[in-house]
């Protein structure tokens, strides 16, 4: 009996409908949280941000619009999800985008584990990208951890167009 349950437990769940990550997202920022911890130089405070996203099998390519008063710059790399690690090839003056990445698919959720250098630190982050259940707006959790402090942030973005599905 104990043997039927523990075979039970380790077969995989039903296949799950997963919305598509892949299309152009417009930023929400009054339901973002910018949040607090590492701060950036102000003069280049971000106000404004595009992203697009195209979802393969095995990896996701991003492309980040950034816009403020003293910002115009996109940012695109891509992040693996096969197991492996990439470098990006994202040269912010923001040191916003990390500089090594590694995705896996939990559920319908991407995580994206990265390891960037900001004033000489060493910063480790992690990123989950949730399509909500209505397909319309897409939230990322980010967090950052460093000598310098610790960072919490959620971006919410609305849904702008779409195309086909989220493959693994």
């Amino acid at each position: 009996m104990a043997g039927a349950l523990a075979l039970a437990c380790a077969q995989p769940a039903a296949a799950q409908t997963c919305h598509p990550l892949t299309g152009t997202w417009a930023f929400d920022a009054a339901a973002s949280r910018m949040g607090g911890g590492m701060s950036f130089n102000p003069y280049y405070a971000v106000a404004g941000i595009g992203l697009t996203l195209d979802a393969k099998p095995g990896r996701v390519m991003q492309s980040w619009h950034l816009t403020g008063a003293h910002l115009d710059e996109i940012d695109s790399y891509t992040t693996p999800t096969d197991g492996s690690e990439a470098a990006t090839d994202a040269h912010s003056h923001l040191n916003t985008m990390p500089a090594r990445v590694q995705g896996t698919w939990e559920a319908c959720t991407l995580v994206e584990a990265g390891t960037a250098m900001l004033f000489g630190q060493t910063v480790v982050t992690t990123s989950r990208f949730v399509v909500s259940a209505d397909d319309r707006r897409l939230t990322i959790q980010q967090e950052a951890h460093s000598d310098l402090g610790d960072s919490y942030r959620t971006l919410v973005f609305m849904r702008a167009t779409t195309t086909g599905s989220t493959p693994r």
